[in-house]
């Protein structure tokens, strides 16, 4: 639980941080018109949306009880195995990082992070949709 000053600190960070993912999600060749109600939106392409998505991959963690420690470790000894199309459609998302961060290299154009961060948040969320994680100890909550 948070303290009225953390509370107001959080809420101005992240009101910062959707008005500056708002700004770099354009390309910088196109003009925008600034409307804080698309920057603070929680759907679509916004800041909002990918700490939604960042806040439900954090719960799943924290819901089965791993620390970052042992997830890292996993990450890097676990064989991965593939079933669900959703979990197919999200690793390949996964694997085009380094071909994104290839491209903004060669064009300049940050707002293609922008545009794969949320294409990245989305395919997390159909895969949450569908398929299963962990669920909450019906007990403890």
């Amino acid at each position: 639980v948070l303290t009225p000053e953390e509370l107001i600190t959080a809420q101005k960070s992240v009101a910062f941080g959707c008005i500056k993912y708002a700004d770099l999600s354009h390309n910088r060749m196109n003009d925008y018109i600034f409307s804080f109600d698309k920057m603070l939106d929680d759907r679509g392409n916004t800041a909002a949306y990918l700490l939604y998505a960042y806040t439900r991959i954090r719960s799943i963690a924290r819901l089965a009880n791993i620390s970052e420690e042992a997830l890292h470790k996993a990450a890097q000894e676990t064989e991965v195995t593939l079933q669900h199309e959703k979990e197919w459609k999200l690793g390949k998302c996964i694997l085009r990082f380094p071909e994104i961060l290839q491209k903004i290299l060669d064009d300049l154009l940050l707002h293609t992070l922008c545009d794969y961060l949320y294409e990245l948040a989305t395919t997390f969320t159909e895969f949450y949709d569908n398929c299963y994680c962990v669920e909450k100890d019906r007990q403890t909550g």
